[in-house]
C-alpha cells in the first residue's frame, strides 16, 4: 500500500511489451546518441506518459555528473506584451549615434553583421563598455576567443575593460562549443542575466554559437528561443554575425535570422583609390529613426573613429564604390 514502483526497461523490450504503457502511470525514455558532428554521446530525456499532469513533451538534455543527473527542460519561452524602447543606450561615439538616431532602445535585439576583420566585435564591445559606464551590468558571452584574448583585444583599441571586469558590472563568459547543449546555454544564460540583473547582452559570434548548437533541431528555432527570453527581460541584445563574403553580393546573415533582428548593423570592405576601407550602415531599425548614410570609419589604438559620409561614391555595398555620375 502506498507504494512507489520503478521500472527499468531496455528499448528493444519495450517496444514488444504495448502492455506496459496501458500498466503504468508514467513512462520515461533516456537515450544516448552519438553526434556526428562532434562524435560524443548525447543525452537526453523524454517523458512520453505522465497521467494527470501536464508534462514538458520533447527531448530534454541529460548529463551524468560526479555532483548527480542534471537535466536543462527544453522551455518554449513565450512572448510577453513587453514595451522596449523606454531608454535608448548610445555608443559613445557622437556620430554613430547620430547615424543610429541616438543609439539602440532598451529591449531591443541588434545583428551586427560583417565579414571577419572587420570590426563587429570592436564595436559590440564599445557598445558594451559605454553602457556599462552609464550604470548598466554586462554579460559577454564568446564562443570563439579566452577572457584574456578579449582583454588583449580591447586594451588595444582604446577600449579599457579591465575595472568593470573587477567590479562586476561586466562579466565575460567563455563558452565552449563542442560543450554545450543549446538548453544547457540558455539555462546558464538565463541564470546570469537573473542573479546579476543582466540588462545587455552580446553574442560573440553567431558562428560559434551554430556550431555548437546546429546538431540539436532547428539553429533559428534556438536562437529565436532565447531571443524571446531575452526579450522578455527587457535585455539589450547584440549577435555578432560572421559572413564569408569580404565584398560582392550583399549578404546579411547566411543562417536565416534577419527577422529576429530590430536593428541591423552592416560592416563591410571595401575597396576605394587603392586601399581596403571599412564601411559601416544601418539597415534597419524598427524602433526611432536612423540616416541612411555609409560611413567610412577606422579602428585605431585610441577607438573607433567615424571618418567621413561616403556620399559622392556609389556602388559602396558592392565593395568596388565609384563617383555618382561616372
Amino acid at each position: 500500500k502506498g507504494c512507489t514502483s520503478l521500472l527499468t526497461f531496455e528499448p528493444t523490450d519495450l517496444e514488444g511489451e504495448t502492455s506496459v504503457a496501458l500498466a503504468t502511470d508514467g513512462m520515461i525514455r533516456l537515450r544516448l546518441e552519438i553526434s556526428p558532428a562532434r562524435v560524443i554521446g548525447l543525452r537526453s530525456l523524454e517523458v512520453e506518459q505522465m497521467r494527470g499532469s501536464d508534462f514538458m513533451t520533447g527531448l530534454h538534455p541529460l548529463r551524468i555528473t560526479d555532483s548527480g543527473i542534471k537535466v536543462f527542460p527544453h522551455r518554449i519561452e513565450k512572448p510577453r506584451d513587453v514595451r522596449p524602447g523606454e531608454e535608448t543606450l548610445p555608443f559613445g561615439i557622437q556620430q554613430l549615434d547620430r547615424l543610429l538616431g541616438g543609439g539602440l532602445e532598451t529591449g531591443t535585439t541588434t545583428v551586427i553583421s560583417g565579414p571577419t576583420g572587420v570590426g563587429k566585435s570592436t564595436l559590440g564591445m564599445q557598445f558594451l563598455a559605454h553602457a556599462v559606464a552609464n550604470g548598466k551590468k554586462a554579460i559577454l558571452y564568446v564562443f570563439e576567443e579566452s577572457q584574456q584574448l578579449v582583454l588583449a583585444r580591447s586594451r588595444g583599441v582604446g577600449i579599457p575593460i579591465e575595472e568593470m571586469i573587477k567590479s562586476g558590472d561586466l562579466r565575460i563568459v567563455r563558452a565552449n562549443p563542442l560543450e554545450f547543449y543549446p538548453d544547457e546555454f540558455l539555462d546558464l544564460l538565463r541564470k546570469a542575466v537573473e542573479k546579476e540583473n543582466g540588462k545587455v547582452v552580446m553574442i560573440d559570434s553567431l558562428r560559434g554559437y551554430k556550431m555548437a548548437m546546429e546538431q540539436f533541431g532547428s539553429l533559428v528555432a534556438h536562437i529565436q528561443n532565447m531571443v524571446t527570453y531575452l526579450n522578455n527581460r527587457g535585455v539589450t541584445t547584440l549577435l555578432i554575425n560572421e559572413v564569408e563574403h569580404l565584398t560582392g553580393d550583399l549578404v546579411l546573415t547566411e543562417i536565416g535570422i534577419s527577422h529576429l533582428a530590430d536593428n541591423l548593423i552592416l560592416i563591410r570592405y571595401a575597396e576605394y583609390a587603392g586601399k581596403i576601407i571599412r564601411v559601416i550602415c544601418c539597415l534597419k531599425k524598427r524602433l526611432g529613426g536612423h540616416l541612411p548614410e555609409l560611413w567610412e570609419f577606422s579602428v585605431t589604438p585610441r577607438g573607433i573613429r567615424m571618418e567621413r559620409n561616403l556620399e559622392e561614391l556609389q556602388g559602396v555595398l558592392t565593395g568596388i564604390p565609384s563617383f555618382k555620375g561616372k
